[in-house]
């Protein structure tokens, strides 16, 4: 029982830990889903999403209802019979109107237009950004690679150091060898823990730095790939040039500087349609309420009236309808009987507006120019990276050549001098040289190798090719 229960936790300890090594893919994933600025690029992708809807909204007519009350003490005017009444009034006016725009210049069409590829950019800029991030992720990745590398070394040379010293205190206990020949292998021992204390802080301090770099804190370990540093050595067949073409294709950066180059365009249309005279439909309809007492009930009266001809009155009865009874027309009623409908062209031609319009094609026209120049920064840019890329990649291949052959001839050296000591005819201070030498040159092999590597790896990167270590 105590078996399978030691059997589980050693199995689920090593699934946690299994879990938190993480692959160079596994940390760009991570990486983009903590990036606050990746988010706020999505959102920006968000708000493009709306500009376009908004763009093509703006093609529906607007309807709008309005609604007025007020108050009126006074000699005022009946709005439904439009006479001058001495009473206090209550009035509402209700009304809905409608209007199109059948022609503005095509300035709403190329809104839609420009939109649609500014939706475009925003998607590209994240690209872009992640194409950054994904650098700075690669690079602490393998800074981490390089110095467990050096680890590696440290204590190859450790295993060396620590075998010499149990075979001299053998010899020396057996009354081979003087006392102080030890001393020197002591010291070379003491010096292999201080190389391996500070090359394990500098693994803690780059994987901080990886952490840092992914806004990921939690404890993991990363995956070791095994890394053919002949791999991809075709890229340096091609010239900087023939790089950088091929590069001017699949940047991202290439290509939202030429959509924003268009979207200039646009707005230099847009902004050219306000010379064009703009039609427009409109309609609408209106009533209103007045709250005056009106008579609302008549009575048939005979009358009589005194008419004058020739000097001579005659008595006259006519018959007159006289209001008995006043009162307030009801509201829906006057709704009703006061409603209207009206409809028509709008047609404004732009004539003088404080050369507004004009300014505003200038303003288009220099923003063309200012987005060229902008392109050709970041082309110039461009090609200055991929040159520096270039030249450093095919320095740091010599540099890596030199030190493998360097490693070679140090390895000879060695192995003569530790025979030599094996034989007695050298002493431990000049095998000590020998080996300080030899991993010297492996440590510096280590690193020309990842620099190699490293930049091999960002040629590939601008000809289109994802980052990887495979």
């Amino acid at each position: 029982m105590q078996n399978l229960l030691a059997f589980i936790f050693l199995l689920i300890c090593s699934s946690t830990f299994a879990q938190n090594k993480l692959s160079l893919q596994k940390c760009f994933e991570i990486a983009e889903a903590n990036n606050v600025n990746i988010q706020q690029l999505k959102l920006g992708e968000s708000f493009s999403q709306l500009d376009l809807k908004q763009s093509k909204n703006n093609l529906l007519p607007n309807i709008n209802g309005n609604s007025n009350y007020s108050f009126n003490l006074g000699r005022t005017l009946d709005p439904t019979s439009y006479n001058l009444v001495s009473q206090s009034v209550n009035t509402i006016s209700m009304g809905l109107n409608a209007n199109v725009d059948l022609f503005s210049g095509f300035t709403k069409w190329n809104a839609i237009k420009s939109n649609e590829l500014a939706i475009n950019v925003s998607e590209l800029e994240t690209q872009t950004f992640r194409n950054t991030l994904h650098l700075t992720i690669f690079s602490a990745y393998l800074e981490i690679l390089k110095a467990q590398e050096q680890i590696n070394v440290l204590s190859e040379q450790e295993k060396i150091t620590n075998e010499q010293y149990d075979r001299t205190k053998k010899l020396i206990d057996a009354g081979m060898l003087p006392k102080g020949d030890i001393l020197d292998i002591e010291a070379q021992q003491a010096q292999n823990a201080v190389q391996r204390v500070n090359a394990e802080n500098l693994v803690r301090l780059s994987l901080l730095n990886l952490q840092q770099s992914m806004n990921y804190y939690e404890d993991f370990t990363i995956v070791s790939p095994s890394i053919n540093e002949n791999a991809g050595t075709e890229v340096l067949a091609q010239s900087p040039q023939a790089i950088y073409t091929k590069a001017l294709t699949n940047r991202p950066e290439i290509e939202a500087n030429n959509l924003r180059m268009s979207i200039a365009d646009y707005q230099l249309k847009i902004a050219d349609g306000s010379k064009w005279p703009s039609l427009r439909f409109f309609t609408g309809a209106s009533t209103n309420f007045a709250g005056i007492e009106v008579p609302s009930n008549f009575q048939t009266m005979t009358i009589p009236q005194t008419l004058n001809l020739n000097g001579q009155d005659y008595e006259l009865l006519t018959e007159q309808e006289v209001p008995t009874e006043f009162g307030v027309t009801p509201f829906f009623t006057q709704l009703n009987d006061n409603l209207n409908w009206n409809m028509g062209l709008g047609l404004t031609i732009p004539i003088f507006n404080q050369f507004v319009v004009k300014n505003n094609v200038q303003r288009a026209k220099l923003n063309i120019e200012n987005q060229k120049l902008s392109n050709r920064a970041t082309e110039n840019d461009l090609n200055q990276i991929i040159q520096q890329a270039y030249y450093t990649a095919k320095s740091n291949q010599s540099n890596y050549q030199a030190n493998l052959k360097n490693i070679n001839a140090l390895q000879l050296a060695y192995n003569n001098i530790k025979k030599r000591y094996e034989l007695g005819t050298a002493n431990a201070l000049e095998l000590n040289v020998a080996q300080n030498n030899l991993t010297i040159a492996k440590l510096n092999m280590n690193n020309a190798k990842f620099d190699y590597i490293f930049s091999l790896k960002i040629l590939e990167f601008y000809l289109g090719k994802p980052l990887n270590l495979d």
